[in-house]
């Protein structure tokens, strides 16, 4: 593995991919019962529609031996779309370091993230004496918010640009 790999996988995320920090219901019949237990899932996934592509993808993350799962979309488009994602801390440890420098579009967002992960690694369970839950430490709901800003400023800026090259584009005419 190489400093060129994971360039590679910095543009492969900046260009088709999505980091992500969302609390998830757990246990038996969790999607629909109320009172199930959440925790934080932590994600990075990278969907393409080629097989070579989502190959290098793979063989990456083999390398960093980071587990991952790989969902095929086959609904709506005329080629399947190919999803690899991994999740969890440890394994948004391996990845976030190595292809942070390398990253332009994701780059606020992986060190948020990664700044998230650096809090809930040092923060202590309910079991070791914590005051709230996860979902409810405002520590928490406050980096995950800033996450989605991030996000939010991104389709904000291109539709600032958008607007400016239609003023550009109609004072031609």
């Amino acid at each position: 593995m190489n400093e060129t790999d994971f360039a590679w996988l910095a543009g492969a995320v900046d260009g088709e991919g999505h980091l992500d920090a969302s609390f998830r219901n757990v246990g038996k019949g969790a999607l629909r019962s109320p009172g199930a237990l959440k925790c934080l899932q932590v994600r990075i996934s990278i969907t393409n529609t080629k097989p070579i592509f989502i190959n290098k993808v793979i063989v990456i993350f083999k390398e960093l031996t980071v587990p991952f799962n790989i969902h095929v979309d086959t609904r709506t488009r005329k080629n399947a779309a190919f999803t690899v994602a991994a999740t969890g801390r440890k394994n948004l440890r391996k990845l976030l370091p190595k292809i942070i420098p390398y990253l332009t579009c994701k780059k606020e967002e992986a060190e948020q993230l990664l700044l998230l992960l650096d809090y809930l690694d040092s923060r202590p369970t309910k079991k070791q004496g914590a005051s709230e839950f996860i979902f409810e430490d405002p520590q928490i709901l406050q980096k995950m918010e800033q996450i989605k800003q991030i996000k939010y400023n991104d389709f904000v800026k291109v539709d600032e640009f958008l607007a400016v090259k239609q003023g550009q584009m109609s004072g031609l005419t």
